[in-house]
């Protein structure tokens, strides 16, 4: 017997945008290496006229604030469909980008770092505690008693 995770993202969720708005970011200024390890992720998720976007975007070389204030900000980031599932092994690396963010924030708390991209960071630990809840609520819907999860994270 198996039993295996999902996590169903919907369109107006707002967690899904919230990360690959920080994987785009991160995309945008890192070195080519890393960029071409994030793409194939990006153009999983992402509708394919956003995915074209932000390579142009990428390729272009716009500012870091062009590329959040003038398109982040602004609904750049459209998925590929209304409902995105996320199992497994992808739960467990969409939780470590997660908590990357918390440590991204923390480490630019106190820096010169424009609040354009502070905010981009701001939210993470909701984030993972909203995982934790919904996999609660699932396990208690399928009859499990007495479900507490200490954490949910990359672990």
């Amino acid at each position: 017997m198996k039993c295996e995770v999902t996590l169903v993202f919907e369109e107006n969720d707002g967690t899904l945008k919230w990360l690959f708005n920080i994987i785009s970011y991160a995309h945008h200024i890192s070195e080519p290496r890393v960029q071409k390890m994030l793409e194939p992720m990006l153009k999983e998720f992402l509708h394919d006229q956003s995915y074209q976007q932000l390579i142009k975007l990428t390729r272009q070389k716009i500012s870091e604030e062009e590329l959040v204030v003038k398109h982040l900000q602004n609904g750049l980031i459209k998925f590929s469909s209304s409902q995105v599932k996320v199992r497994g092994p992808k739960i467990k690396a969409m939780c470590y980008m997660i908590e990357q963010a918390g440590t991204m924030q923390a480490a630019a708390e106190g820096e010169d770092v424009p609040d354009y991209i502070l905010n981009l960071f701001e939210g993470h630990a909701l984030i993972l505690n909203r995982i934790k809840e919904v996999v609660s609520e699932a396990l208690k819907i399928a009859g499990a008693k007495g479900v507490q999860i200490a954490e949910f994270n990359s672990q």
